[in-house]
């Protein structure tokens, strides 16, 4: 997950080439007040199961049980 934003800026570059494009990616982002943001698979896992916690408690099903 660490290359996501090369992956979908570059679809057909294959993923070695990624560490190589990152600081580029990273340098033009900075240059241009955009935010590049790199997280851990942790904190990615953590965001996502939140996201679906949330997400959960907000299903009709889940009201009705409540």
């Amino acid at each position: 997950m660490q290359y996501q934003l090369e992956h979908h800026l570059f679809p057909t570059m294959p993923k070695y080439y990624y560490s190589t494009v990152a600081p580029r990616v990273k340098q033009f982002a900075e240059a241009n007040g955009l935010a590049y943001r790199v997280d851990t698979q942790m904190e990615i896992f953590t965001r996502n199961f939140l996201t679906l916690k949330h997400y959960a408690g907000k299903s009709p099903a889940a009201k009705k049980q409540q």
